[in-house]
């Protein structure tokens, strides 16, 4: 219960003030995590130092907010949006920031993911459902192929001698031309080693997910399907 008068009542912006300042958090935009994250500090999760009461300093970092659009404001103390983010963005850390642009505080009190990449809510079934026609014929009826699940990573089709390799664990050298077309695929100014790569054969049969790493392609899962 707020305490000395009107004094320690945090600020309520007004439906026109948010929609002022949005324009501040679209885009590339520096972020702090929040200390209660999975992020590493030191090898240890930074959510268990926080638990156990430790100052968590965490580096900022740069996400991309594609948009963001107030959607309501149900009453003077909260405010619904909808944003579409790139991968790394803490949904609580922006609205924490937003606040913050505002004068005011705030925190995230429900949030629903709606879409993951080729993945949305509208097509989702009930896990009930689902069980309810388990290792039957039916349940392939909601079942999408894998290249659904890998829509948006960097793909290259390899080589039946180096399909080979790759799926018996073993990594390929990268050549010049399958470099470039790695390179094409990602944002200028994206960090390269680490890069997760899809490689499939020519007629788009899985092979594995490789980390481009020193120069070559090193699965870390591989596809083996019908052999066995």
């Amino acid at each position: 219960m707020p305490r000395g008068g009107d004094r320690d009542i945090p600020k309520r912006p007004s439906k026109e003030e948010i929609e002022q300042a949005l324009p501040g958090f679209v885009g590339a935009i520096q972020q702090i995590p929040p200390s209660y994250s999975a992020i590493k500090v030191g090898g240890e999760r930074a959510y268990d130092l926080a638990r156990d009461g430790e100052a968590v300093s965490l580096e900022p970092r740069t996400v991309f907010i594609k948009s963001a659009e107030l959607l309501a404001l149900p009453d003077p103390d909260h405010a619904e949006f909808k944003i579409r983010c790139g991968k790394g963005t803490y949904v609580r850390a922006w609205v924490r920031d937003l606040a913050r642009a505002l004068g005011t505080c705030g925190h995230v009190c429900a949030l629903r993911r709606t879409r993951v990449g080729a993945f949305c809510a509208e097509d989702a079934i009930g896990l009930e459902t689902l069980k309810g026609f388990m290792h039957s014929p039916a349940a392939f009826e909601h079942l999408r192929p894998l290249s659904t699940a890998l829509d948006g990573i960097p793909a290259l089709a390899v080589t039946g001698p180096d399909a080979v390799r790759l799926r018996s664990g073993n990594p390929i050298l990268i050549r010049a031309t399958q470099f470039a077309r790695i390179t094409d695929a990602v944002r200028e100014g994206d960090d390269l080693q680490g890069l997760t790569v899809f490689c499939s054969t020519g007629e788009g049969e899985p092979v594995a997910l490789t980390a481009l790493e020193a120069g070559e392609l090193r699965p870390f899962r591989v596809f083996n399907f019908g052999t066995g």
